[in-house]
């Protein structure tokens, strides 16, 4: 039998949670809790993140194609986490695209009609998504168990009550069936929570004053119908399950596992109907084809000198924008907004019917109407279609409001900083003026470094600090050559494999003392300082503690990065002492102090190094570590130091590329590097899916040995120069398929060989010396275990490594975990060229991959080649021993035209479309060899700034 489009996508989508359509349905069948082997909660947020990147682009679709909608109904008892997952899986969806409508206690009006028809009226339109939070079921469920109801209901007296449920499920699934036909797809979440939860989190409204207000007396009473309300939902979900209209009973006693659940049935749903963007005309598409090229051609003109100069290009872009949009039809206008190039994609705005949407990037927060958008520039209000308005005034504005500056080749955020005598780059500018401080008090580029991470550690908590660790490569004038530092930490003497309780994936807890390694960060300082340091250290750290004392703003994204942390580490121990000042997260231009770091900062400057490692820093560490179930002991701190390795390179297009080994990640980027260089990427270019396929899969194939051989050498055999062999990548490339997406990557059998909260920041100085440096607490705030005597948490470094018995990375006493962060630097014919990374977790060898494709076969400055679009790709093989098997999945940032994401995924790339992702932090500084000038870039995703003298 033939099934309409929606029935169909309704029938496909698989779930073991799916209510089977033949009446056989079991209550005490249904599950309240996560089953053995499900992913743990780091990971089911981190499908829900995916989860909703894909579901942005999908709600894009829908609305444009404009012949579909989605019914979303939402049933539980109370206190399941209805309210929460409805917020958490539509966070960041256009809200002109969907509607939430919530139906309790009907009032006069809908008594007097049928139960079927207060929602009626509020049903999606074609294009949108409805949310139904309680629905015209509590006519089958609350009615039943409170028949009282019914008397307010005028119901005629023919109907006996007897037979009246059974009617009333019969009349639902008629008109369940009626919406199915008529082009809205339905889905059904029965959040099943169990009892016992359920008063748990009761008594979580009473004890806790903020939740009281969610807390009424008549919550407890219907707690003893529990059973009446469980007969009601049996016969309810047992009657109304068919394939036009399934149910999905969820357990809801694990949050993240049930809104995790949630989201990837209603994409899954979406994906099966597939909605698609419009088709121009062929007259529409060759007229596009000819303005589109119009508009890339740029005309010759001379510098930009003045406001006047910038404002007149800005509104020559403008204005070329708005005539294309004029002579382009309603759907063509649409069209466009999803089709821009690179250049100007990534500034695009999400246009729906109903107006505009949030800019997204770096301008995401600046929202305005059409009419707003169209007005400062004095526009004639010379469109009448709503949509025509919305299309044409978020392209305006985007263009007109982003400060975009004249870049060459490409758009750029800003422009390029140029200096002769020194530079600083980091993610926050008070960190960066307080470098550039220390380099015009002549102190050297590593001073100004360890001035700037200082300050970071304040200013940045939710990346780095004195409880984590750090990696350094820096360019040395005097010898001529690149030093590396590995300042990482090492696991507790006293812990091993077996007294870890693994996650359900296997995998060691993060937000726990077994993933505390000792913090690497303040060796790191002095290792650097006694070797290349010329100012003292007390002058270096005066800033930082004048910060942390005085207080200092805080910057926009670091502000947003801090409060999004709250609801995970509130109620970690030390955490609310230090970072939850009056109880909250401090807010962007808020002032934040601490004066207990301003205390450990002193003792440092005062005592060195062992004030650190062998007196009242660690004695504080250990103390803490005893009284939460920890293994620290002040054998740890007093065995650590750091060790000077030699970094290793490979060459691309004439570039020595430079990373420091094993146990990092660096040797990754170089694999990549090494695979891709057969490849034309300058002549696919980036509007081509050739382009982003191969590097996809090259990070594959890399990962892959990632997975398998990256450790710390002291305990396993590392065989970084088998990996770093060109006929190794030669053999591997071959690999690749360009019609087909991998979708699970084989470690390289080496015996063919002949022969994922960090930061970064780079700084150079008048005498050459350049410095590439990367802090991390691992994940944002670390483990989230802060000790307030010291003013800083602990990181979680520890969880990288293996459970699994035999791995390279297995957790073993006084090793090494792999480590994900790793500083770059770039040399020519043996002279320095740049030093530069990208913070980020794994995102890190592929960010370091696309800076320099960006640079060498795309010809773009330094900040066009940290501004472009970047992908993610996520759910590869990993040190920690998980294995990638469904090819995982790519993020790609908003602009990329949706021709080129429609054959990724037709290839077997699973992508998500997003415009705020963990796209990393990039930060360079170039030397010119010629004149000796330093030019610097800074990364638009960031707060931070490159400044030089």
């Amino acid at each position: 039998m033939r099934v309409s489009r929606t029935e169909a996508a309704a029938r496909a989508a698989k779930s073991r949670y799916r209510v089977p359509d033949d009446g056989s349905f079991r209550v005490a069948d249904a599950r309240t809790a996560p089953p053995e082997g499900a992913p743990q909660n780091k990971r089911c947020r981190a499908r829900l993140d995916r989860a909703i990147a894909t579901l942005r682009d999908l709600q894009e679709r829908l609305n444009a194609e404009h012949r579909w909608a989605l019914l979303i109904v939402f049933q539980a008892m109370d206190a399941a986490g209805k309210d929460g997952t409805i917020r958490a899986v539509m966070t960041g969806i256009n809200p002109a695209g969907v509607e939430v409508h919530s139906f309790k206690q009907p009032n006069s009006e809908e008594l007097d009609h049928d139960f079927l028809w207060r929602t009626s009226g509020r049903l999606p339109e074609r294009g949108r998504i409805g949310i139904f939070n309680r629905s015209f079921y509590e006519e089958v469920l609350v009615a039943r168990v409170h028949p009282e109801l019914l008397a307010a209901q005028h119901l005629p007296v023919h109907v006996p009550n007897r037979r009246l449920w059974a009617q009333r499920c019969e009349s639902i699934r008629d008109h369940e069936k009626h919406l199915a036909r008529s082009g809205t797809v339905i889905l059904k979440f029965w959040l099943n929570v169990s009892r016992e939860e359920q008063r748990k989190r009761f008594l979580s409204r009473i004890e806790k004053a903020e939740k009281n207000w969610k807390f009424q007396a008549a919550d407890v009473r219907e707690r003893e119908r529990w059973n009446d309300y469980m007969a009601a939902y049996e016969d309810a979900l047992r009657e109304t399950s068919r394939p036009w209209a399934p149910w999905y009973a969820i357990p809801a006693d694990d949050k993240d596992y049930m809104r995790m659940n949630v989201a990837e049935l209603v994409v899954e749903t979406l994906r099966l109907l597939d909605p698609r963007y419009p088709r121009l005309p062929k007259a529409e598409r060759e007229e596009l084809a000819r303005l589109q090229k119009k508009l890339r051609t740029r005309r010759a003109r001379p510098p930009l000198t003045g406001a006047r100069d910038r404002a007149g290009l800005e509104s020559d872009r403008g204005q070329r924008a708005l005539t294309l949009a004029l002579v382009l039809g309603v759907d063509a206008q649409l069209r466009l907004l999803h089709s821009l190039p690179d250049r100007l994609g990534q500034y695009r705005l999400a246009a729906s019917p109903r107006g505009t949407h949030a800019l997204q990037g770096r301008h995401r927060r600046r929202t305005r109407s059409v009419d707003q958008a169209l007005a400062p520039g004095g526009l004639p209000m010379l469109l009448t279609s709503p949509r025509v308005r919305a299309a044409c005034g978020v392209l305006f504005a985007a263009l007109m409001s982003s400060g975009v500056a004249h870049a060459g080749r490409g758009v750029a955020t800003r422009s390029v900083v140029y200096a002769r005598h020194g530079m600083v780059c980091a993610a926050q500018p008070l960190a960066v003026q307080a470098g550039l401080d220390v380099l015009k008090a002549g102190g050297s580029a590593v001073d100004a470094a360890i001035a700037v991470n200082a300050c970071l550690g304040l200013m940045e908590p939710t990346a780095n600090g004195l409880g984590g660790d750090l990696f350094a490569i820096v360019w040395d004038p005097k010898t001529r050559k690149l030093v590396g530092l590995n300042a990482s930490g090492r696991a507790p003497l006293a812990l091993t494999a077996d007294k870890v309780p693994p996650e359900k994936d296997g995998t060691i807890p993060l937000y726990s003392p077994y993933s505390w390694t000792v913090p690497g960060c303040a060796d790191g300082w002095f290792e650097l300082h006694a070797k290349y340091g010329k100012l003292p250290m007390s002058r270096l750290l005066e800033p930082a503690i004048h910060f942390a004392e005085d207080g200092f703003p805080l910057s926009p994204v670091i502000a947003e990065n801090w409060a999004a942390s709250i609801k995970r580490f509130a109620d970690m121990p030390g955490f609310r002492e230090v970072f939850m000042p009056g109880g909250r997260a401090p807010a962007e231009g808020e002032i934040f102090r601490n004066p207990a770091l301003a205390k450990t900062l002193r003792l440092l400057a005062e005592k060195g190094r062992d004030a650190y490692y062998k007196g009242p820093i660690a004695a504080a560490l250990v103390g803490y570590s005893k009284a939460n179930r920890g293994f620290f002991s002040m054998e740890d701190f007093a065995r650590h130091h750091s060790t000077w390795d030699a970094p290793i390179s490979t060459t691309y297009r004439g570039y020595t590329v430079c990373e420091l080994p094993p146990n990092s990640q660096g040797l990754a980027a170089l694999q990549i590097l090494n695979l891709i260089e057969g490849f034309d990427l300058r002549s696919m270019g980036r509007d081509s899916p050739d382009f982003w396929h191969v590097l996809v899969e090259a990070k594959k194939i890399a990962y892959a040995d990632r997975a398998r051989y990256y450790a710390d050498p002291a305990f396993a055999k590392v065989p970084v120069e088998q990996l770093l062999s060109k006929d190794y990548a030669r053999r591997r490339a071959a690999a690749i398929d360009m019609k087909k997406a991998a979708l699970i990557d084989v470690p390289g059998d080496l015996a063919a060989i002949r022969s994922g909260g960090t930061t970064y920041l780079c700084t150079a100085d008048q005498n050459g010396m350049m410095v590439s440096l990367i802090q991390s607490n691992y994940t944002g705030f670390g483990s989230g275990y802060v000790v307030p005597e010291v003013g800083f948490g602990l990181q979680d470094r520890g969880g990288c490594f293996s459970l699994k018995p035999g791995h390279a990375n297995r957790l073993e006493p006084g090793k090494r975990p792999f480590q994900t962060i790793i500083p770059a630097f770039v040399t020519k014919d043996g002279e320095p060229v740049m030093a530069f990374g990208v913070m980020g977790g794994d995102m890190q060898p592929q960010g370091h991959v696309q800076i320099l494709v960006n640079l060498f076969d795309l010809g773009m400055n330094l900040q066009e080649a940290g501004d472009a679009i970047r992908f993610h790709h996520t759910d590869s093989s990993e040190p920690t021993g998980t294995t990638m098997t469904n090819g995982g999945v790519l993020h790609i940032e908003d602009g990329l035209s949706q021709s080129v994401i429609d054959e990724l995924e037709r290839r077997g790339h699973h992508i998500a479309s997003e415009s705020v992702g963990a796209y990393g932090g990039y930060q360079a500084i170039w030397r010119d060899a010629r004149t000796g000038v330093y030019s610097g870039a800074t990364e638009k995703r960031k707060d931070g700034c490159a400044l030089g003298y």
